[in-house]
């Protein structure tokens, strides 16, 4: 992952603006006007104005060429990135193979995560309007004939941070899978955003924030049509 090139988007380059250039150019060829006829010191002063403005100017425009920006599209893309990393990585730290878990297909809950690992975060409210964390997370959950095995990883955006916890649990141990709207403040501001939580009867759960709240919903819809096939099963 490229911390470096991820830092600039939560502490993006400013623009640098050509209008301090112009306003000396503007400037500095107003007094070499006023003063050519009196004062031949004031009229290359006026120039030197005019000089040290284009220079700004010029290096306004070029540095607006070179600088980087990072959009929220490609942050996103790079999280998004992370997912079939973290799959193979599930499956191994869980020792496991698909072929064991074909139940249901994997399901994942994934998305920016507002708290810290080891270093503070750092959020950015993007041009989209939504806010973004350094941290991110994601819940794997793979589905075997009689056990639902849980892979949680969380890692930093911009620094070589990452947690990881795994938990497996029967079918008739889950009590609930649901979303629900969550606060997280940051600096003086509050932020809002949705998350996933599992609930097991042994007082265990699994909790991710999420990204996309319809993909979570679609997915936990699904999940609750299989537990009750499972627990229908358990009971007859």
């Amino acid at each position: 992952m490229d911390y470096r090139r991820n830092r600039i988007y939560f502490y993006p380059i400013p623009e640098k603006s050509v209008a301090g250039g112009i306003v000396c150019i503007v400037l500095g060829i107003i007094i070499a006007l006023l003063l050519r006829d009196g004062c031949a010191g004031g009229v290359y002063f006026g120039i030197g104005i005019a000089i040290v403005g284009a220079i700004l100017a010029g290096y306004a425009v070029n540095f607006n060429k070179t600088r980087v920006v990072v959009t929220d599209n490609e942050i996103d893309q790079v999280c998004a990135g992370q997912l079939q990393r973290i799959a193979a990585m599930a499956l191994r730290k869980l020792g496991i193979e698909l072929d064991e878990v074909t139940e249901h297909e994997p399901i994942s809950f994934y998305g920016y995560y507002f708290a810290p690992l080891v270093s503070p975060i750092v959020c950015r409210r993007g041009n989209d309007g939504r806010f973004r964390s350094s941290n991110y997370n994601v819940a794997m959950l793979f589905f075997s004939e009689s056990q639902v095995f849980c892979c949680h990883h969380r890692f930093s955006l911009i620094a070589d941070e990452q947690q990881t916890q795994t938990d497996e649990f029967f079918y008739s141990d889950i009590v609930s899978v649901s979303t629900a709207s969550e606060t997280a403040a940051y600096g003086n501001q509050s932020i809002r955003y949705d998350a996933f939580r599992l609930s097991t009867s042994g007082a265990t759960s699994v909790y991710a924030a999420l990204l996309d709240i319809d993909h979570a919903e679609r997915a936990i819809h699904s999940m609750k049509s299989l537990l009750r096939k499972k627990k229908q099963q358990t009971q007859s």
